[in-house]
């Protein structure tokens, strides 16, 4: 095959959210930041929703004594 396919934006995202995400709980915040950079380039933006507030937000279980 001498066909040469370039690989799909979406594909070549995914890939690099992974590596941001095992980088992250790995505790590696540097290569995080190379893969966010890599996103980034990509035109891809990651972020996560606000935590709720007020009375339906979730709060720790208390634990009593």
């Amino acid at each position: 095959m001498d066909e040469t396919r370039e690989i799909p934006v979406e594909i070549r995202a995914r890939v690099e959210a992974n590596a941001l995400f095992s980088a992250v709980q790995a505790g590696d915040y540097a290569e995080a930041a190379v893969a966010q950079e890599r996103l980034r380039e990509l035109g891809w933006h990651l972020s996560r929703e606000p935590a709720p507030k007020g009375r339906g937000a979730r709060r720790p279980a208390k634990t009593s004594v």
